[in-house]
């Protein structure tokens, strides 16, 4: 009985849906399986034609695959995001900002995938998963957990819109980066040690050794200064203070502060003002030799030390900015950026 009870609510989703478009497929491609970056097989016709994209960095990947044409949905967090076209801003609003909100919008739209990222403990991708089922849609998970995963993201995303050849191209280009930067951090002598402070809404949190900022720090040569278990877990972000910061990270060489989406970067200009002429901060080896760094982690264009395409520049601004006697200006790796993928500065 709860077997035909599950199939009769999946039918009449599936007949819900089909009264507001055509729903989960039949865009007239082929059907393949593909291995989503969160290990799951997933069952869709190749190239999608209309996608629902709700993280507005796999919306600048879209952009750069030149598949925008391709995208019928996304999410509020585009607004923030200064380099996503206009076209990609003006296309429906179905989450806030990668948690669907809108439903009956989304099978209005009649979607052949949705596109959205796992971050365990961050968002609720189960629940995601369940209620597309439910709706007979497919969903494409991306990882945001280490380098690796940008050009995965990138690959995976080119063979879901048919746009191989420049993922290619993309990828290249990243990975060249990364070793270039490789190069350079295998003649590093000093291991500077690294810590990297995010304001977020007025409170100051950690960014733990899990997350790709801090693999980003190992990648130009430094070591990352912090490893926190929570519960038996290691969140991507640990709620701190000054008082902590000051006496567990006492030895740290080099603060970085980095905005967030949530935060405007004046705000963190300010505090890293602050911090720079507080005594309780200059309890901190890297206050007191002035190493306080701040770097834009927000979506705004000129911000780079963040996951995503980005990340291309932001690993040469980390470079410069914990070893600047070694890396070179990234303002010729900025320009290069926006010119190849972004139509110039």
């Amino acid at each position: 009985m709860r077997v035909r009870a599950h199939l009769s609510v999946l039918l009449i989703s599936l007949l819900i849906a089909g009264s507001f478009g055509c729903i989960g497929g039949g865009n007239g491609g082929k059907n393949a399986s593909l291995v989503d970056m969160a290990g799951r097989n997933v069952s869709v016709e190749l190239p999608v034609k209309r996608a629902v994209v709700l993280p507005s960095t796999a919306l600048e990947i879209v952009h750069i695959l030149g598949a925008d044409e391709q995208v019928a949905g996304v999410s509020s967090a585009v607004d923030s995001n200064g380099l996503i076209p206009e076209d990609l801003k003006r296309l429906p609003r179905v989450a806030r900002p990668v948690e669907i909100d809108n439903w009956e919008k989304v099978l209005e739209l009649g979607p052949d995938v949705i596109v959205s990222v796992r971050i365990e403990g961050v968002h609720r991708p189960e629940e995601l998963e369940r209620k597309a089922m439910n709706h007979g849609i497919p969903v494409v998970f991306l990882r945001e957990g280490s380098i690796d995963d940008i050009p995965g993201s990138v690959e995976l995303l080119g063979k879901l819109f048919g746009r191989e050849e420049n993922a290619r191209e993309f990828t290249g280009y990243f990975r060249e980066q990364v070793g270039a930067v490789q190069k350079i951090a295998a003649g590093i002598r000093e291991r500077r040690k690294v810590l990297i402070v995010q304001s977020i809404m007025g409170k100051l949190y950690i960014v733990n050794g899990n997350d790709i900022l801090a693999d980003v720090v190992r990648l130009v040569g430094a070591d990352y200064a912090a490893s926190i278990s929570v519960g038996g877990r290691m969140p991507v972000r640990v709620l701190t203070d000054r008082e902590r910061l000051v006496s567990e990270y006492r030895d740290v060489d080099v603060l970085i502060l980095a905005s967030s989406p949530m935060t405007k970067p004046e705000e963190v200009e300010k505090l890293r003002e602050r911090i720079l002429k507080d005594e309780v901060w200059r309890g901190m080896k890297a206050v007191k030799n002035g190493r306080v760094v701040f770097l834009r982690g927000d979506l705004g264009r000129g911000s780079y030390f963040r996951w995503g395409p980005r990340m291309a520049v932001g690993m040469w601004q980390l470079g410069k900015a914990v070893y600047p006697e070694e890396y070179p200006d990234w303002k010729g790796k900025e320009r290069e950026f926006l010119e190849r993928f972004f139509g110039g500065g």
